[in-house]
């Protein structure tokens, strides 16, 4: 696997031919030297971007009319000369000037429109994989390795539309496949395979013509692509996660695909960008406790850093922009020596269902535990049906979906061993039945009532007021089976809210018990009878969490770390050699209006209380990376330290050797 640096920048520079002055004030030593003040150590700068330009001699594309030097040759030459690494960028989904010329080869969706803008509005082509175009891609690809001393290929824009793309080569491909273009499940297979032939033949390609240079294929992260890299990860290097938070991608993406991605055995990358809002936001600037939140995150989660940043036409590196990121990088640069071959410590894992052949992003569902997780500080990895379940004392399977056979046999001989699960609503019910192993539980049906109440009792109540609380998601009825214990009691409104029955301004309020159980537990698996992960999120109602938490407690009581770190606080565990690092990343955003939550100026929490589960005393606990030694007790199996104060980012050694 190839060590890859910490300190990257992405850097743009999609370029409409229409401008004149390209690259009049590049200057390739200023560029290297703007580069080393910011203490950036790789870039991935432009071969081919989105308008269908090429940044370099080409004789396969066509180079940008106005673009007087080989901008990519002069970059590779200096970033060669600083020790800097250097990816070429080619645009592959998008290309205006292919698509314009060659509208056979655009992506067609089933409503026969071609993917293209409007032709009186701003916007990109979207070309087909599936038609000569890839063989216009691989021809580029290889001229630009043939010419050009680069450390590897970033291919952008790699997917096909959803559920799948009806040019006249996908119509002819999927007949002689055997497919029929009238069915979903098809047109999404087909996709997969479109995708997936391309990206083998691409990694194919740079491997044999370049070894040792890495390969990665951007957009994979989206929608529900991403929970099924496992099958393409051997076309990979490593893996990246574009992930802007104050962008579409929110705050939510890069938590969830970060703790998936890195138990496929790959390095990771988190790409963040330094845009107010999204790519392309020229006078757009994060802040400086903007970009080293989301650094830290990426630090804190076992990944390296990449910040985005697009170049002005005219070849110039803004000081603005470098100094922000600069200051950034020069604290992720002190934090390295703690971060370098490190790995996630975890115990909890969140475990993603499947529709039909792929696995399914159920977004609001997964995003409501991954939420859940990181407020109540459990360490966890999401985890696909093919992983080692072995590592792990806690698998959350949660509100939907299916599993396999193969993964309820591997649940069963998971729960033989000790370990524990937590399921919710529909999740594994295949007809009338849950494929969860030992559930506890006989399904009678969906609920009538919406929303209905729940009542906790002890031990699952602990925290909470005896009260009967609302569930805002509809659930479903379910039968305890001999031997299982009812820990919350379900109860009906007087009638569901319509135009005939209805009281009050919402809801109406308690009538009586239903007779069926809201949680019910059996050994070492809790199910809970509604979509309360979903619920979550989407409602954000704290009974929600306290329930789970208790759950967990009843299901995993000495868990690895317990600290009074706010919600909004995320704290992981590492593993380097002997000892374990606690990173606690301290987010504090601040609304503005109705768009996304930004961090403006971080304000430290203090008297941070740590107590990590070691099983051993530490021979030594400090901070990282001030060296400065913290005051620790150790009462087996737990050692309690506190750290005294955090702007953005601590990390916490316990040094074990």
């Amino acid at each position: 696997m190839p060590e890859l640096p910490f300190r990257q920048v992405h850097l743009d520079f999609h370029t409409s031919p229409l401008i004149e002055d390209v690259c009049e004030e590049f200057d390739a030593h200023e560029f290297v030297r703007v580069l080393k003040s910011a203490h950036v150590n790789s870039i991935t700068v432009f071969a081919k971007c989105h308008h269908g330009m090429s940044y370099y001699n080409t004789k396969v594309g066509v180079k940008h009319p106005h673009l007087k030097i080989d901008l990519l040759g002069e970059m590779v030459e200096a970033c060669k000369k600083e020790g800097i690494r250097i990816v070429a960028y080619i645009s592959v989904g998008w290309d205006n000037y292919i698509g314009e010329r060659h509208p056979e080869w655009l992506q067609c969706d089933r409503d026969g429109r071609l993917m293209r803008p409007r032709p009186y509005e701003p916007g990109w082509y979207l070309l087909c994989m599936n038609t000569p175009y890839v063989d216009y891609v691989e021809k580029q690809t290889r001229e630009v390795l043939e010419m050009y001393d680069i450390d590897g290929i970033f291919f952008d824009i790699v997917f096909q539309i959803r559920p799948g793309c009806l040019c006249y080569y996908c119509r002819k491909s999927m007949e002689e496949k055997g497919l029929d273009m009238a069915r979903e499940e098809d047109l999404n297979k087909h996709s997969f395979m479109i995708e997936r032939s391309f990206m083998q033949r691409m990694s194919k390609l740079v491997k044999e013509m370049k070894p040792g240079a890495t390969v990665y294929f951007n957009s994979r992260t989206l929608h529900d692509l991403g929970v099924n890299l496992r099958r393409e990860a051997d076309y990979y290097t490593h893996f990246e996660i574009e992930s802007l938070p104050t962008a579409f991608w929110g705050y939510w993406h890069f938590p969830f695909y970060v703790r998936f991605l890195r138990t496929l055995g790959k390095p990771i990358v988190g790409m963040t960008a330094r845009f107010h809002k999204s790519w392309g936001d020229f006078g757009g600037l994060k802040t400086r406790d903007q970009l080293a939140f989301e650094c830290a995150t990426m630090l804190a989660n076992c990944a390296m850093c990449s910040i985005g940043d697009q170049m002005h036409p005219r070849g110039k590196l803004e000081e603005a922009v470098y100094e922000v990121i600069g200051e950034v990088y020069r604290e992720v640069e002190a934090k390295e020596p703690w971060c370098k071959g490190a790995i996630p410590v975890t115990e909890v894992a969140l475990l993603l269902r499947r529709r039909g052949d792929e696995y399914k992003f159920f977004r609001d569902t997964e995003y409501g535990a991954i939420k859940m997780l990181l407020e109540l500080k459990h360490q966890f990895d999401v985890v696909d049906q093919e992983a080692d379940f072995s590592k792990y004392r806690l698998i959350i399977v949660p509100d939907e979906g299916e599993v396999s056979d193969e993964c309820a046999d591997k649940l069963k001989v998971f729960l033989a061993k000790g370990g524990s699960v937590i399921f919710s609503y529909t999740a594994s019910l295949e007809g009338d039945e849950f494929k969860i192993p030992s559930s506890g539980i006989e399904y009678v049906g969906p609920s009538k009532f919406h929303p209905e109440y729940l009542e906790p009792m002890p031990p699952v109540s602990e925290g909470l007021p005896s009260y009967r609380f609302v569930m805002y998601e509809r659930g479903l009825y379910v039968k305890p089976r001999r031997g299982a214990e009812v820990l919350a009691k379900l109860y009906r409104p007087y009638f569901n809210r319509t135009y005939k029955t209805f009281t009050s301004h919402r809801q109406a309020p308690v009538d009586k018990e239903m007779g069926y159980p809201a949680i019910v537990r059996n050994g070492n698996v809790i199910y809970v009878n509604f979509p309360i992960f979903k619920a979550y999120f989407v409602h954000g109602y704290y009974v929600y969490k306290k329930l789970i938490d208790n759950c967990i407690e009843l299901l995993m009581p000495q868990r690895l770390i317990r600290t009074n770190a706010p919600p909004s606080s995320e704290v992981t565990v590492t593993k380097q050699g002997s000892r374990l690092i606690v990173h606690v990343v301290n987010f504090q955003p601040c609304r503005r209006g109705s768009s996304m939550e930004y961090v403006e100026k971080a304000h430290p929490i203090k008297d941070v209380r740590i107590k990590l589960r070691t099983d051993e005393e530490p021979k030594r606990v400090y901070l990282a990376p001030q060296m400065k030694d913290l005051p620790y007790e150790y009462k087996a199996p737990y050692t309690e330290v506190v750290i005294p104060s955090i702007r953005i980012h601590q990390m916490a050694v316990f040094d074990l050797s």
